[in-house]
């Protein structure tokens, strides 16, 4: 316990310090109880404080708490309130921070757009960015993004059915590529994408 109270205290004086990625890490240790008691008030002090210094997966998490589609412990306790607009413009914010990390090299911000894209957190659905953002993030190292990229190609199929059969078949092999590159890694994280082509 000694060493968890070193790291919650110098975790303390990093969100002091204007750091908004030890204030989101204080908000996941306050709001998971596993590192220390559950206080969900001090977590989303923190998770706001993290989302206004523009920290975007915080703004993330703080939008999907807000979004009024989603039910949280946050809302079952009366400490948040439930705004779509607010969401959006987190979303917003959060997309565009994300775009300059993963246009730095970012691999996990280019998954987490790649996801946003896809409509995997947020309905902002470009099959095209979403295809760009997961390919990428899978070329710089992201294993799991082939499963993103196999259910972004599994809902495209279900749009193009009865429609042009030629982009259904290049959107078919597409999708069974990816199949094949998940089963050949080992790295799906649900089984039912392995089978979502076939």
């Amino acid at each position: 316990m000694q060493y968890l109270d070193e790291i919650l205290l110098h975790l303390d004086r990093s969100t002091v310090a204007n750091d908004a990625p030890a204030n989101f890490v204080v908000y996941k240790i306050f709001s998971d109880g596993v590192l220390a008691k559950t206080d969900f008030e001090k977590a989303l002090f923190h998770l706001r404080a993290s989302a206004d210094k523009d920290y975007p997966f915080a703004q993330l998490e703080l939008a999907k708490l807000s979004n009024p589609n989603i039910s949280s412990i946050f809302e079952q306790m009366n400490i948040i309130g439930k705004n779509e607009v607010v969401a959006n413009k987190l979303v917003d914010r959060a997309s565009d921070a994300l775009g300059l990390l993963a246009d730095g090299g970012d691999a996990y911000a280019m998954l987490v757009l790649g996801m946003l894209y896809s409509g995997g957190l947020y309905p902002l659905f470009d099959f095209n960015l979403a295809l760009r953002w997961l390919t990428k993030a899978y070329e710089n190292g992201i294993k799991s993004a082939p499963n993103y990229l196999v259910l972004l190609y599994y809902q495209k199929l279900i749009q193009l059915e009865g429609h042009d059969p030629a982009v259904y078949a290049q959107h078919l092999a597409e999708c069974r590529r990816w199949q094949i590159i998940l089963k050949h890694d080992g790295s799906s994280a649900f089984d039912s994408v392995l089978n979502s082509c076939d």
